[in-house]
């Protein structure tokens, strides 16, 4: 199972909190579990495969999931710690302008 953290320095303004909470929101939920909109969240599935597919995969979501439900925040950076079975992502945001 793969972990989420958000480092939030490069956030700067009014909506830094708001920002904030969107993005837990977004990562710590499983996509299809919201019932009015089954995209919402993360899809979970690829932290089964080999560690740099599932990294791969999991950037792709984490980056395109942002932009849509998150279109203030930016995705600077995401690093991964960790082997296949306890990967770790760290995911720096910035905001859109």
């Amino acid at each position: 199972m793969a972990t989420l953290t958000v480092d939030s320095s490069g956030l700067t303004g009014e909506e830094r909190e708001h920002i904030l909470k969107n993005l837990h929101t977004l990562f710590a939920t499983r996509e299809g579990s919201v019932g009015m909109d089954r995209d919402f969240g993360l899809n979970w599935e690829s932290v089964d495969r080999p560690p740099e597919i599932a990294k791969a995969l999991m950037e792709a979501e984490i980056v395109t999931k942002t932009a849509t439900y998150v279109p203030e925040a930016r995705i600077e950076q995401i690093t991964w710690t960790g082997d296949g079975e306890n990967l770790a992502g760290k995911v720096k945001v910035i905001n859109n302008e």
